[in-house]
């Protein structure tokens, strides 16, 4: 993977700008995690070739150039291992919606965490973000915790947020404003 643009998480860990080049790379990725990331996510569905992934990449980068999202993949030691984004930015609010995935052989490292840890910054002291709202469905453990974890408050459960596979699950939204983003961060 060669990465042109990329924000440092920590020694081994990037948050990289996505390139077509990385598209069978990251292909490969979903495939060899289609049951961990299909038990939550609609990716697997969505990507069912190097093709569907390149136009990903295109369509994110359209909507980087409009404003409305923000999309990174994680690579850990020049591997990619999963992705990270604020998408649905709404710029009169300067405010947006955190998703993130990560590969199951990575996961429980503290990756995630420290991704979104680095994204809230840049939102919130880079590019002037007010607001970053993170839903996640509430059977999903590891997402919750990620959000908790970073200092998102617990707003409250939303019935019925989630169709993902022929289902309707509840979901839970958090939320972590700029003022209490720096009362935690900033001396």
């Amino acid at each position: 993977m060669t990465a042109f643009f990329s924000y440092a998480v920590d020694e081994r860990v990037k948050l990289v700008k996505p390139d077509i080049t990385m598209a069978s790379e990251m292909y490969q990725l979903i495939c060899s995690n289609q049951a961990h990331l299909g038990s939550f996510l609609p990716i697997p569905e969505r990507v069912q070739s190097v093709a569907d992934e390149v136009t990903f990449i295109l369509d994110t980068m359209k909507k980087e150039g409009a404003g409305t999202n923000r999309q990174f993949f994680i690579a850990l030691d020049e591997q990619l291992v999963g992705a990270i984004d604020i998408h649905q930015i709404r710029i009169p609010q300067k405010s947006g919606e955190v998703g993130y995935w990560l590969a199951a052989a990575f996961t429980n490292q503290g990756i995630v965490t420290k991704s979104l840890s680095v994204l809230c910054q840049l939102a919130f002291e880079e590019w002037d973000f007010n607001k970053l709202e993170l839903i996640a469905a509430v059977t999903n453990k590891a997402s919750n915790q990620v959000a908790q974890k970073c200092d998102f408050q617990l707003i409250g459960r939303l019935p019925d947020e989630i169709f993902h596979q022929d289902v309707l699950k509840d979901a839970n939204l958090w939320c972590l404003t700029k003022a209490d983003y720096h009362k935690l961060h900033v001396l």
